[in-house]
């Protein structure tokens, strides 16, 4: 499946995808509370109504048809199924098959990027299903979305029920920013949505929808997230769609005189496999000076790294905690300790423990991103700053760099 689990916001293996797929309550008897809330209508019978949502290749992610032959969703999803389906993959509404004519990303599309967009040009126009047209206005901040899909949920005993079954969830989008609209998982006794909700694995690429004069847009799609207390799907999660608003005119520039030579061929993705994915890294702020170079700045936030990095190099439970307590913003230590930041992210201190520093790619006040290696393999650690706190870790991503 094209799904990775990023542990923090979320990636793996060559693909960056996030894990998206809904959830209700994590614990038993919550799920039963939040179907009281809900007055009985269930997930899956609230999905019902937006069957234009669509499973793009099968447990490969999901897209919205926001025209009759168009489908918007998650670069790495669209990029993913083009290279796992060497060219050749479809979408599917229920058990109606559509072939895809083409792959369009945005060319600004890459590993952790915040234009993390695709368009998906079929074959021939969908019959039976009404378009969902992408939303046109900038007065997200606050607004109640829905966000659907066919991901995998958590039953009340804390199982993944993985049936490609479609639901729908509530919520409502608390931040947004030029390219990404920003909402989390509220628990009980928080100001909640009537019914709910949050990703987990199995559902990048789906929609977040916003209700406008009774008709339903597309405002976001789903591209990363945050593990909550308790990991993906948990209280406290962290969800970052991109904002379609933003990225309006390539929308419609795509849609309406599509361009064959701009669309995914074997050889962009022969490229990206030959060059690590380096080219498709997301520059949208300006290089810092020492960017490229073998070492880190004195900044702060390169001294912030390197204790970091050097702990992760010669990792030490206690060490790598204590390192996590004087490193990561007051913010994100007041919703998970050490401890479980850890336990939340395993795949990330196995993989990167004892890994070296070889290049940094990118460094900023807001963000760095290096290139560490470790027994002949190569990894790209994203590292974002607090905004209140500017030496102080607020997130990390990082993959494999194949």
């Amino acid at each position: 499946m094209v799904k990775h689990t990023l542990f923090s916001l979320f990636v793996t293996a060559g693909i960056s995808f996030s894990t998206t797929g809904f959830c209700s309550e994590l614990n038993p008897g919550e799920v039963q509370a939040h179907n009281q809330e809900s007055k009985t209508l269930t997930p899956e019978k609230f999905g019902e109504q937006f069957k234009s949502v669509c499973e793009v290749g099968k447990r490969g992610g999901d897209g919205t048809l926001v025209s009759s032959n168009w489908v918007i969703t998650a670069a790495h999803v669209g990029r993913g199924m083009y290279r796992r389906g060497k060219g050749k993959f479809s979408v599917y509404f229920g058990d109606a098959q559509y072939r895809v004519k083409s792959v369009f990303v945005h060319p600004k599309s890459g590993p952790m990027s915040r234009y993390d967009i695709a368009l998906l040009e079929l074959e021939k126009p969908v019959v039976g299903y009404k378009p969902i047209p992408v939303f046109r206005d900038r007065d997200e901040l606050g607004r109640e979305i829905v966000i659907a899909g066919h991901g995998d949920k958590r039953d009340a005993h804390n199982e993944w029920i993985k049936d490609g079954k479609l639901r729908a969830y509530t919520n409502k989008i608390d931040s947004v920013n030029e390219l990404r609209i920003v909402f989390d998982f509220d628990p009980p006794g928080q100001t909640r949505t009537f019914m709910e909700g949050t990703s987990g694995p199995g559902d990048s690429g789906g929609p977040a929808l916003i209700e406008k004069g009774g008709k339903y847009y597309v405002a976001g799609i789903s591209s990363m997230g945050e593990p909550g207390k308790n990991g993906p799907a948990t209280y406290g999660a962290i969800e970052y769609f991109v904002r379609v608003s933003s990225l309006l005119d390539w929308i419609d520039q795509t849609m309406n005189h599509p361009d064959p030579k701009l669309a995914l061929s074997e050889k962009d993705v022969a490229d990206e496999r030959q060059q690590g994915q380096a080219r498709s890294i997301e520059l949208p702020i300006q290089l810092g000076e020492n960017a490229g170079k073998k070492d880190l700045s004195e900044s702060a936030q390169a001294k912030t790294a390197k204790q970091f990095l050097d702990a992760l190099q010669n990792f030490d439970q206690g060490k790598m905690e204590t390192t996590i307590r004087q490193c990561f913003a007051k913010q994100k230590l007041a919703r998970m300790g050490p401890a479980t930041i850890i336990k939340n992210m395993p795949a990330r201190f196995s993989q990167l423990r004892g890994a070296k520093l070889s290049k940094v790619i990118r460094e900023n006040s807001e963000q760095i991103v290096v290139e560490l290696e470790k027994e002949n393999a190569r990894f790209l650690l994203k590292i974002f700053f607090d905004k209140n706190e500017s030496d102080k870790i607020r997130e990390l991503a990082f993959g494999p760099r194949s």
